[in-house]
């Protein structure tokens, strides 16, 4: 959508949380479908001076020349937390993975209509 209307001769402006967004924007790129001049990608980061901000280069293979850093962060988060659950179920069950009710220990078997 945002390709189309840029493609159409619109500025589009967005405020996002999304990597997957900034990660489709540079596929976009990738496969020509925009060109590198037609995406900007800002980050901005907060200090106990202010927000700062600053623009992530996109090369023509529509790769970012840095991740955004929050996203980083916040994903090292999630998955420090992922790892500590999963230790956690481990010593309670001695499974490695959380088990949801109902699942059985085995798939079930297909029919084939035999």
């Amino acid at each position: 959508m945002f390709a189309k209307a840029v493609q159409g001769g619109k500025q589009v402006v967005a405020s996002t949380h999304s990597e997957v967004l900034v990660a489709a924007l540079g596929n976009a790129v990738r496969r020509g479908v925009l060109a590198p001049d037609q995406v900007v990608v800002h980050h901005l980061e907060r200090d106990e001076t202010g927000v700062r901000s600053g623009s992530i280069g996109i090369s023509e293979k529509g790769y970012l020349d840095e991740w955004v850093k929050s996203f980083a962060a916040v994903e090292g988060g999630l998955f420090r937390e992922w790892g500590e659950g999963v230790r956690e179920e481990r010593e309670v069950s001695g499974r490695g993975h959380a088990r949801s009710e109902g699942r059985r220990d085995r798939p079930a078997r297909r029919r084939t209509g035999k």
